[in-house]
């Protein structure tokens, strides 16, 4: 496969596709640009892969690592795949046998062997799709610092509702960080279809997903009972960060947004370090020979 295809960027209809070759350095120099260049809601995904990048890795190793090499990884600690699973993405494959295309989605990141590639098939680009109006997606994770370290649980999550109304039509929930593989929540996101953006919601939500996802005692990494209290913790942000985008789009409707719950919505943000030196003029007077 010629490398500029490998490395190739191109603009559809209904989203991007970016060469599996192109390092993370480059996938954020592109975000960065057809953002402003978009309709702010064909860009909720853009905005979230934006979020992650910044904090994923240092900038030598975003410089280095590829997309596809990224993807196909699978780590379960990566903050990448589980947005794109989220958001829809799609993976162009191509081997001796022809091109096919399958769904980046939570069975291809849990390895299950129908949704893998085939042991010759490779990925050639990557195609992430617009988001729409009714659709939200969001991604989240907890490290013990906020740059160059893995995560200890990382999450996206995407709700898209009936056009024009808070009733879930499709819910989509990923974790890392929980076994050796992303794992997603199917079950929770079945039942819960049909269903209000309301309080009720939300707390057969978080009852159903540590029914679905099991964090084993002895897990590798420990600290099982703070990430179990992450897996809830990232979804309620998520129901806050929905609500209070509704309330915005649909200001008639009548959505409860508690103002004690505001402060979770507040994001981190870098500031330049500041300091302050002081000193103390020397007297002209001073002898030179006696400085201090």
């Amino acid at each position: 496969i010629p490398k500029n295809v490998l490395q190739a960027e191109s603009y559809l209809v209904p989203g991007i596709v970016i060469g599996a070759a192109t390092n993370l350095a480059q996938l954020r120099d592109i975000l960065l640009n057809i953002v402003p260049e978009l309709p702010v809601e064909k860009t909720k995904i853009y905005h979230t892969l934006l979020k992650q990048l910044r904090t994923l890795a240092g900038e030598q190793i975003r410089n280095l690592a590829s997309l596809g090499g990224h993807i196909v990884s699978r780590g379960s600690p990566w903050h990448l795949n589980p947005v794109l699973a989220a958001g829809k993405a799609v993976l162009n494959l191509a081997s001796t046998g022809g091109r096919r295309q399958i769904p980046l989605n939570g069975e291809f990141l849990e390895r299950l062997p129908e949704a893998d590639l085939s042991p010759k098939e490779v990925i050639v680009s990557v195609f992430i799709p617009f988001s729409k109006k009714d659709e939200f997606v969001s991604a989240f994770r907890q490290a013990e610092r906020r740059k160059n370290a893995l995560s200890v649980i990382n999450s996206a999550m995407q709700v898209r509702f009936q056009p024009g109304t808070d009733v879930i039509e499709d819910l989509t929930i990923l974790y890392g960080g929980i076994g050796c593989t992303t794992v997603s929540a199917p079950a929770t996101s079945q039942k819960l279809r049909g269903r209000k953006w309301n309080e009720q919601m939300l707390d057969e939500a978080c009852r159903l997903i540590l029914e679905e996802i099991q964090l084993s005692p002895s897990a590798v990494g420990g600290k099982v009972e703070y990430r179990r209290t992450l897996l809830v913790s990232f979804f309620f942000r998520f129901y806050l960060e929905v609500l209070q985008a509704l309330k915005c789009m649909y200001p008639s409707k009548d959505l409860d947004l508690p103002k004690k719950n505001l402060s979770a919505l507040g994001e981190f943000h870098d500031s330049p370090p500041r300091g302050v030196q002081e000193y103390q003029e020397v007297d002209p007077q001073q002898p030179p020979q006696d400085p201090v």
